[in-house]
């Protein structure tokens, strides 16, 4: 249920952004997610549609770009990234499971766009 609380960041961040340009209103946000982020478009969107009702991002389509999530191996060395699927932070070069988590925890608004 984090993702009122993200959508509440979102639409602050969006109704700003479409402030500063002199829009009349944001008609898309292009939000960039990482794998791990635990967000779910799905609830992410129902919860935007609710809390901006009467705002100026009303009716604003939501676009999710994934990040995909990287770990870096202390074992060998190199980087690569987790399979899709439930989480296995294992090295997929070598196996090792000593490894740390580089990205897919990130959740960014990319782009908002506006008109008017």
């Amino acid at each position: 249920m984090h993702e009122l609380a993200i959508m509440e960041d979102v639409l602050r961040i969006s109704a700003d952004a479409a402030r500063a340009d002199g829009a009349g209103r944001v008609v898309r946000i292009t939000i960039r997610a990482g794998a791990l982020s635990g967000v779910i478009p799905k609830w992410a969107n129902i919860f935007f549609k609710m809390i901006s009702a009467g705002t100026i991002a009303e009716g604003a389509e939501l676009l999710f770009e994934t990040a995909p999530a990287f770990v870096s191996c202390r074992s060998c060395g190199r980087e690569g990234e987790i399979p899709a699927g439930p989480p296995v932070f294992k090295c997929v070069h070598c196996g090792s499971g000593d490894v740390v988590l580089r990205s897919g925890r990130e959740f960014s608004v990319e782009r908002v766009e506006v008109e008017g």
